[in-house]
């Protein structure tokens, strides 16, 4: 059982990290199934997508009172669930995570934990509180029987606080390079048509939902004075339609939606939330990424299979493991550097083919979905199974 806090048909990279992930072990033999919270209760309560089951948790968080009502909620789904399944994945700092860790110990089920964003759910973090709150947080982790460290940052900080002998994990999720590839010259022409994307120009694509920890206000200032002729596609939610996320995101959404309208004007285009996201970075020449938190973005993996240069602002977790300055991609500290590196691109075709193939090559190489999925399994879920 994977336990994530949102999943398909929702946008959320950890959701969809989570639903790939599952889809993969499930190919190996598993049978899994995805316990996500159901906000306001949009969607099902119950469905299966691509023989994937899902069950989602009625959650409510306008109020105080509502937030403690949906912990109530969560708990015969916690129960349920665990009953049905050998093994719990977590993946985060999702409601009540810390809860059905105890749970699933008491009735004796083996527990996973992954974090998903530095900062955030890391177990620096997630120890970083008073004194008392500490030991009973650090007892809580502590039963867990296995670590999934996405990135280098991650399973260093786990073995300060937890030693050595704890059995980890240690790999990006990966990505399923038979939809993530590169297609020919004529088949990016054709695609571009049917997509409505500018054949003349320089395609420059980011993914993610437009908010402020995405640094998209830095990447609209920086783009406002590239002397290039160049299209920006945003690809993730920058309105909500349905009143699904908080009255904060909302207002980030809309500043940044003006914001980038004004300093970009007929330059950049707002596509939402898409499900054919391999054909936008096929249509792509240049993947740009200014996040200032992260874990290890699937977004990455996705366009460096896609064979695109990426420019990528310096993060622990993709410096030198997923990115490689000047190899496979271009890492920038600043705005300065992140204007000149896309320049280079733009200027450079061969340098931009070079970079795509080497990038390629590597998530091929390293980080083919189902190759860590079965890694995942035959050197991590049998031992922990057998433990």
């Amino acid at each position: 059982m994977f336990y994530v806090s949102a999943t398909v048909p929702r946008s959320a990279g950890d959701g969809k990290s989570a639903f790939n992930f599952a889809n993969a072990i499930q190919n190996l033999g598993f049978k899994t199934t995805l316990l996500t919270l159901n906000k306001n209760r949009i969607l099902h309560s119950k469905e299966t997508i691509e023989d994937i089951d899902i069950v989602r948790i009625p959650y409510f968080n306008q109020t105080v009172f509502q937030k403690i009502y949906s912990r109530f909620i969560a708990l015969p789904y916690f129960i349920s669930n665990i009953l049905k399944h050998d093994l719990v994945i977590i993946y985060g700092s999702v409601m009540s995570h810390r809860l059905l860790i105890i749970l699933a110990k008491l009735f004796g089920k083996k527990i996973i934990f992954r974090s998903t964003l530095i900062n955030y759910d890391d177990f620096n973090f997630l120890l970083n509180v008073n004194y008392i709150s500490k030991i009973y947080r650090k007892f809580v982790y502590t039963r867990i029987n296995g670590y999934f460290a996405i990135n280098p940052s991650f399973s260093n900080i786990y073995i300060e606080f937890f030693g050595q002998n704890r059995m980890i994990f240690k790999s990006a999720q990966g990505v399923d390079i038979n939809l993530f590839n590169d297609i020919n010259l004529n088949n990016k022409k054709n695609l571009k048509n049917r997509l409505r994307i500018s054949p003349d120009k320089t395609i420059i694509i980011s993914i993610g939902m437009l908010i402020q920890r995405k640094g998209y206000r830095e990447i609209f200032e920086t783009l406002q004075s590239l002397n290039q002729d160049f299209q920006y596609l945003i690809i993730g939610h920058f309105e909500d339609t349905e009143d699904y996320f908080s009255k904060d995101i909302q207002a980030e959404m809309t500043e940044l939606y003006n914001l980038g309208k004004e300093k970009l004007g007929d330059k950049i285009c707002f596509l939402g939330p898409k499900e054919n996201i391999a054909e936008y970075l096929q249509c792509a020449d240049i993947f740009l990424h200014n996040s200032n938190q992260e874990g290890t973005p699937n977004v990455l993996l996705e366009a460096m299979a896609c064979g695109i240069p990426s420019v990528v602002r310096s993060l622990d977790g993709i410096d030198n493991y997923i990115v490689k300055n000047g190899v496979d991609g271009f890492i920038f500290k600043n705005e300065f550097e992140m204007i000149l590196q896309i320049n280079d691109l733009i200027s450079n075709s061969e340098l931009r083919s070079k970079i795509g193939v080497n990038a390629q090559k590597y998530i091929q190489e390293n980080f083919d979905i189902n190759i860590v999925a079965r890694k995942f399994v035959n050197q991590f879920i049998y031992n922990i199974l057998e433990e």
